[in-house]
This record gives C-alpha cells, sequence and structure tokens, in this order.
C-alpha cells in the first residue's frame, strides 16, 4: 500500500547521541525558520548527558510554534540505525536528516522546497552550501562551495558522491518522500552502529534521480575538535574507518543492485588506494605493499601497480602535508578512475 504523505510538510530526523550542549541552538533554528510546515523527529540514541532532558525541554516550545513532534528514545545503537528509526515515522512531502550539532538559517527550508518544487519531477534532492563554524571560538572558517545565488543541476553528484570527491552535509540535503520511497519502500538502509548514515541516502538518490545545488548558505556546520574523524590518530584508528566506509558504500550499491557493476570497482579501489595513503603516511612500508597488491588482484594492470609502487617509494611524511589530494588525483588517474577538479 502507496504511503499517504501530506503535501507541504517538511520531515526532519535528527538523531541525537550526547549532543546536550548544541541543541539549543540547533532547537532554536528551527524556531527561527519561515517555513511554518515542520514535523521534527527527533531520536535520542542512548545518550549519557542531558540530551532527553532538553529534548523535553523544547518539544512545549516546537509544539507551539506549530510544528508537529515524534520523539523517540532507545538505547545506543548508533547513528544509522536511529536514523532508520526515524525514517518510518517520515510523512511529509519532502524529508532532511540534520545533524543536531548543526543550525539552520532562517530561510534554509522555505528556500530549498521552493527550489524543488521549482523542478521537473526527475529531480528529487536539493544541496545547499554551508558556513563552517569552529567549536572553540564560533569563528567563520569557510564555506563548502563559494557563496552565491546560484541553481544549478548537479549532473555528476552519484559519482562525486561515491568518489567523495564533494562533501555530504546532511544539514544541507532535502529530499522529495515521494522519490525516496518509489526506490526504498521499506525505508530501510544498511546499518551498523559505528556507520554514519549520507552514503546509504545520497547514493540511491542520486543515482536514480537528478540533484539541484544552490551555492546559496542556508545552514551552519560545526567543525568539533571532538568529533570521530578529529580525534583518529593512530594507523588502527584510521583503516578501521577507513573499512567502516568501504563497507557502507558496497553494501549500499549491493542494496541497489549494482554489485560487481563498474561503480563497485572504483569505490573499492579508491578505499584501498586511501588505506595505502593512510599505510604512506604512517610509515608502514609493508601495508602499503599489501595495498598495492589488492590493487593488482583487483584488475589494475602491472604498470599501473608499478607507478604506484615508484611513487610509495618516493612518497615522505612532508608531501603528505603539503599535498595530498595531489597524490589521490595522481594515484586515481593511474587507476583508471577519472579524476575530477576540487568542488
Amino acid at each position: 500500500m502507496e504511503a499517504v504523505l501530506e503535501e507541504g510538510l517538511v520531515s526532519l530526523i535528527s538523531p541525537c547521541y550526547n549532543v546536550a550542549k548544541y541543541l539549543p541552538r540547533f532547537f532554536d533554528s528551527l524556531l527561527q525558520q519561515t517555513y511554518d510546515r515542520l514535523h521534527v523527529i527527533l531520536i535520542d540514541d542512548g545518550s549519557t548527558d542531558e540530551t532527553w532532558d532538553v529534548i523535553e525541554r523544547y518539544v512545549p516550545l516546537l509544539k507551539a510554534r506549530g510544528y508537529e513532534v515524534d520523539t523517540i528514545r532507545q538505547s545506543n545503537q548508533g547513528q544509522s540505525v536511529a536514523l532508520q528509526v526515524g525514517l518510518q515515522y517520515v510523512k511529509g512531502e519532502f524529508f532532511s536528516w540534520p545533524d543536531p550539532d548543526d543550525f539552520l538559517f532562517p530561510d534554509s527550508i522555505s528556500r530549498r522546497v521552493a527550489i524543488l518544487r521549482s523542478q521537473p519531477d526527475d529531480v528529487a534532492l536539493v544541496r545547499c552550501n554551508a558556513v563552517c563554524i569552529r567549536e572553540e571560538d564560533d569563528a567563520e572558517i569557510g564555506y563548502y562551495m563559494p557563496a552565491g545565488q546560484d541553481v544549478y543541476v548537479y549532473d555528476r553528484f552519484f559519482r562525486d558522491v561515491l568518489l567523495r570527491k564533494t562533501f555530504l552535509g546532511a544539514m544541507c540535503c532535502l529530499a522529495k518522500t515521494r522519490s525516496f520511497l518509489d526506490i526504498n519502500p521499506a525505508r530501510e538502509i544498511y546499518t551498523r552502529k559505528d556507520a554514519g548514515q549520507n552514503w546509504q541516502l545520497l547514493l540511491p538518490l542520486g543515482y536514480h534521480f537528478r540533484t539541484v545545488e544552490t551555492s546559496e548558505v542556508l545552514c551552519g556546520y560545526l567543525v568539533r575538535s571532538t568529533s570521530h574523524s578529529q580525534k583518529m590518530q593512530s594507523y588502527e584508528q584510521r583503516i578501521a574507518y577507513e573499512n567502516m566506509c568501504d563497507t557502507v558504500v558496497l553494501e549500499t550499491l549491493f542494496r541497489m543492485g549494482l554489485a560487481g557493476s563498474k561503480w563497485e570497482r572504483q569505490a573499492h579501489a579508491l578505499s584501498v588506494l586511501h588505506c595505502y595513503r593512510i599505510a604512506c603516511r604512517c610509515q608502514r612500508p609493508q601495508m602499503a605493499e599489501e595495498y598495492l597488491r589488492e590493487l593488482k588482484t583487483l584488475g589494475f594492470s602491472a604498470r599501473c601497480v608499478a607507478r604506484l609502487y615508484s611513487l610509495c617509494a618516493q612518497l615522505g611524511k612532508s608531501h603528505w602535508n603539503e599535498n595530498p589530494q595531489s597524490y589521490l588525483n595522481r594515484g586515481l588517474s593511474w587507476l583508471g578512475i577519472a579524476c575530477l577538479p576540487p568542488y
């Protein structure tokens, strides 16, 4: 039976874990929206701080603003599990999944809804720009892309997300719920406790539908010194994180029916190349050679692998600090994967 969606309603799913100190700014940004029809879905994923207390304090304010609110409290199972729980509650014509440590500008929802409504049916996703805020002093330290007012079709969105050539930015994305349900009527994504949730949504939407993007700054992204990616220091931590990313992407491609495709091959090769980079940067030459051998088993020519071996011999830690992206682009090019310019 086809789900009944409420026209004009925007469902926002926010998994929350130990974000009590960030929630007031997030909730205040929701209360200041110029768009009135919001459905806020909050999942407390087993927080051990005052997250639930802050949620309970703001629920009456959100409802007084006219918003619909659903709250769920569960044991800690990870961000992707919490998001999947939230997906079952979505009933709006549009949906988004902002992280609760980020925030939205007042016109954020209304602008993106207007953009999506102005597009043809084959456009299912709009993504906006965001300003990056450093947690320590609230200083603006950059943008996801040059700021402006442009709206354009992002034709390479699926490939860029798959090959990590663009940002993910959950708070920047707004999708048509019907389009999502057409390709995922069960509302199920790949889940594991240590996984994020962006690839599981963006890859299917980007593959089956078109994406539009605006350079207008409509969100704020908090750069946290305590985030998972910032805390990774050891070789083992970095490799474990990369293996998790690879698994999430490959499992998502499998669910999309793309197992064995060129996309799967390229995505996995990129992950192996990232592991090679980590091994070089952490001065693990034996492991670097292992990753190069794996690339060869994936079907890449001996000439490609030989050139990477040569680069490995020349590569020092200082080189990584100077220009790691340049190296990655070179490696991708040698592996026969299209290199795109930095966004």
